[in-house]
């Protein structure tokens, strides 16, 4: 790997002039789009950011083998992207954990990838050597065929025949015979039993044996779900590497848009624009990616392609007008979904006076609340009081959060967009049953809420969900908050009595 060129802030621009002027004259034909650099959602081939530390970790595990790789982390934090890149060259074995159903599944993706066939087609000659052995396992003795074998006699002295193989035992053979490894990507859409099936299975080709070396096996996961797992499986323990791979921070991200405005031939002063992208990032490349590639290409700079002669970048002229036009239609669904919350039969919600004037009920004050502090991608149980306590028009603050409320949230967050949305009895009937709202294997939630009394967390799980909450959570409860006739505000007074217990807020 070449060596990282490191600069002080006060030299970037120079640098960035000097690497720009340095470039191959403009009579280029292969000019690049502005899209090709800054790439959301696809491999980052020409701004890839290497992470030294999870590097070194993937390079130390393919040389030592015996372990299964599981590469988790948040969501949108390039976990795949760094698997192809430092596997790449390897020629993986890539199975999609999209409805990956059972091991049989497993083994004719492989052998689709691997171009298999479980036939075995045998000649005469081969059939008067095998014949006796191959009809005594079926209780055929004196044929030259087995049962359940395909007979073709092409002549009077000439019979062909084929027989079906198992899939498992030619796809083991072929993976031994290959450095090839195999990655099973988004392994968290596999239901936690077949997950265990998987893993049974694959680990005989994991350990080797005396006449090969263990193949190498890698899972890519959101959270710590097929961790749990085979942690959970005695004879795994001490046989998995677990890589986790967090959030980015600034410096990372603006690694990204440097690497990109080089390519395009355009300037960013002192970085004042890169870093102002990458702190509203999240932590994602991903949104990073798209903040770039807006810049670039969108008002006032509306650049599409790399440029024939160096420029530098112009700010947005209303930063709040740029951020706010990022918004994601698919994340506006989600948090119209949870500001809704469930149907409430016989009552209707109170609702909370906030400092700003307006009056808010429990789920909307929830993500108010979060997206206050900037939001936080995780939050303690002091802290969400905390950032209730900072918005809403009660004197004093409530000394408890509306730890209902937050558990409906969950399981709300644990369905899908689209799917109805049970009511608000049926929610409470599952918490009370002590439902795990996250044990569903084909859901990907952009919240997470474990309670566990004063160590309690409140998670955001997806960086776009974090950033439309810091953009668009005003005009979206704007939006949706029509006034209905029966729609209860209550005083302060009222308020900061009945939020003691914050029993009416779900």
């Amino acid at each position: 790997m070449p060596p990282i060129l490191v600069v002080t802030r006060d030299s970037v621009v120079s640098a960035q002039y000097a690497r720009l002027m340095s470039k191959a004259s403009p009579l280029r034909t292969d000019v690049l789009a502005t899209s090709e650099v800054f790439n959301p959602g696809q491999f980052p081939r020409h701004t890839y950011s290497p992470r030294a530390t999870e590097e070194s970790a993937v390079n130390s595990w393919w040389v030592d083998r015996g372990k299964i790789l599981v590469v988790n982390g948040p969501s949108k934090t390039g976990k795949t992207v760094l698997v192809q890149k430092l596997l790449g060259q390897h020629n993986p074995i890539w199975i999609d954990g999209h409805g990956l159903t059972s091991t049989s599944v497993m083994w004719a993706r492989i052998a689709d990838q691997l171009g298999l066939f479980t036939g075995v087609e045998r000649s005469t000659a081969q059939a008067e050597q095998i014949g006796a052995t191959v009809a005594s396992q079926v209780g055929l003795s004196g044929t030259n065929v087995s049962a359940g074998a395909t007979v073709e006699e092409s002549s009077a002295h000439d019979v062909r025949f084929t027989v079906e193989r198992p899939i498992e035992l030619v796809v083991r053979e072929a993976l031994l015979g290959t450095e090839r490894p195999l990655v099973i990507d988004d392994i968290h859409f596999v239901a936690r039993d077949t997950q265990e099936e998987i893993i049974k299975a694959l680990k005989p080709l994991v350990f080797g044996s005396q006449t090969a070396a263990g193949r190498r096996v890698v899972f890519i996961s959101i959270g710590n779900r097929v961790i749990n797992v085979l942690t959970s499986l005695d004879d795994m323990r001490g046989r998995m590497l677990p890589l986790a791979v967090d959030y980015w921070n600034t410096d990372e991200l603006t690694r990204i848009a440097r690497d990109g405005f080089v390519k395009l031939r355009v300037v960013d002063a002192d970085n004042t624009l890169a870093t102002r992208l990458a702190e509203q990032s999240f932590g994602s490349p991903q949104l990073m990616q798209q903040l770039c590639r807006e810049l670039v290409s969108g008002p006032p700079n509306d650049i599409s392609s790399e440029l024939a002669e160096v420029r530098e970048l112009d700010a947005p002229s209303d930063w709040k007008e740029f951020f706010e036009g990022q918004l994601l239609d698919d994340i506006k669904g989600w948090v119209t979904k949870l500001a809704k919350g469930p149907e409430t039969r016989g009552s209707d919600r109170k609702l909370v006076p906030l400092k700003s004037g307006q009056s808010v009920d429990g789920y909307q004050l929830i993500l108010r609340a979060v997206a206050s502090t900037g939001p936080k991608l995780e939050l303690t149980k002091d802290e969400l009081r905390s950032a209730i306590g900072s918005i809403v028009a009660i004197d004093p603050p409530p000394k408890t959060v509306p730890t209902a409320t937050i558990k409906n949230m969950s399981l709300i967050a644990a369905t899908k967009l689209l799917e109805k949305l049970p009511s608000l009895q049926a929610l409470q009937a599952e918490i009370e049953a002590g439902m795990d709202p996250y044990a569903r294997a084909d859901l990907q939630p952009v919240l997470e809420y474990r309670d566990s009394g004063a160590t309690s967390v409140f998670t955001i799980t997806d960086p776009f969900f974090a950033y439309y909450l810091a953009w668009g959570i005003e005009g979206l409860l704007a939006e949706i908050n029509a006034p209905t006739p029966t729609a209860t505000t209550r005083s302060a007074e009222e308020a900061k009595v009945e939020a003691e217990e914050w029993g009416d807020l779900g």
